[in-house]
């Protein structure tokens, strides 16, 4: 798993990452978003690509090239068909995160960049 080596997760090295402009910034945007997706919901890459002003693609790039995946909960971030694949241990682990996080119950899909703006950045 990306980000874990020898000696477990290192968060400094997960804010590195987000902070280091060798990452373009659609990707450290992508990956900041995926943060801000709360548990029990999952955002399309096309919700997260339209927020960002990129091709979902990139999305889905960026979520496969997360370097923290436990602090970048990447399996929030889905496809538009189904569950999408870029979570390590696939889609078996990538549905059971979700129904996890969402306690069993249904995992309520964000499918724009309106709801997902809405959701994230909730008026006062």
């Amino acid at each position: 798993m990306a980000g874990g080596g020898e000696g477990g997760l290192d968060a400094s090295k997960c804010t590195e990452a987000l902070l280091d402009e060798e990452h373009p910034a659609w990707k450290r945007a992508a990956w900041i978003v995926a943060m801000l997706i709360p548990p029990g919901y999952a955002a399309t890459y096309k919700a997260v690509a339209e927020l960002i002003g990129v091709h979902p693609r990139r999305v889905a790039a960026a979520m496969k090239t997360n370097p923290c995946p436990p602090i970048i909960p990447c399996h929030r971030v889905v496809s538009s068909r189904g569950l999408g694949g870029y979570t390590p241990g696939g889609r078996r682990v990538k549905e059971r995160l979700l129904r996890l996080e969402a306690g069993g119950g249904e995992v309520r899909r964000v499918r724009t960049g309106r709801e997902l703006e809405e959701l994230v950045f909730p008026d006062p």
